[in-house]
């Protein structure tokens, strides 16, 4: 989470701010983007939240499922795919455009079962990290596939989470439980 905050804190744009977290089934990866979603999603002020970036998330297994006509991009998908909200159109492009105003966390690229399919996924990362080179971007993938070198050079900087210990394991365990139960 630090090396998360780190990366979305940095200016000006462009390296290290683009983050690939590694990690083995289970270990937290999909709950790491959940959290930092639900943690802008939890400021209660709104004049607060809206100094932050909109935290927008993409499972990129439903991304590379959904078909579409035309040229498929991760913008035209949360524009128009099966996401929980609407966007006016033109609108998602300007906050993309103004620096500070939006983070991408895109979850499970290793949930593109296919080769090619995934290949053709990656290329719109890039094409999306080339385009809107001020946007954070936070990618998660299992290790195992994974093909580091296409986004490496991409300028994205690469993470692995390691497993945690039984002190650790309790620590989590007690803190989420305080965050999570009021009694």
């Amino acid at each position: 989470l630090d090396v998360v905050d780190e990366a979305l804190r940095a200016w000006p744009a462009g390296a290290g701010r683009k983050l690939i977290i590694l990690g083995d089934p289970g270990s937290g990866k999909s709950s790491l983007i959940r959290y930092l979603a639900l943690r802008w999603a939890g400021i209660a002020e709104a004049t607060v939240r809206d100094t932050q970036p909109i935290t927008l998330v993409v499972e990129l297994g439903a991304y590379a499922r959904r078909q579409c006509s035309g040229r498929k991009n991760i913008v035209r998908y949360l524009e128009e795919g099966p996401v929980w909200h609407e966007w006016q159109r033109g609108l998602l492009n300007r906050l993309l455009e103004q620096p500070g105003r939006v983070v991408l966390l895109l979850d499970g690229l290793d949930e593109v079962f296919d080769v090619s399919t995934r290949e053709l996924v990656v290329n719109d990362i890039q094409r999306f990290g080339s385009q809107f080179a001020n946007v954070p971007v936070v990618l998660t993938s299992r290790v195992v596939g994974y093909q580091a070198q296409r986004l490496r050079e991409a300028d994205f900087r690469h993470f692995m989470l390691q497993d945690l210990d039984s002190m650790q394991i309790t620590d989590f365990v007690n803190r989420w439980h305080e965050v999570t139960f009021e009694d």
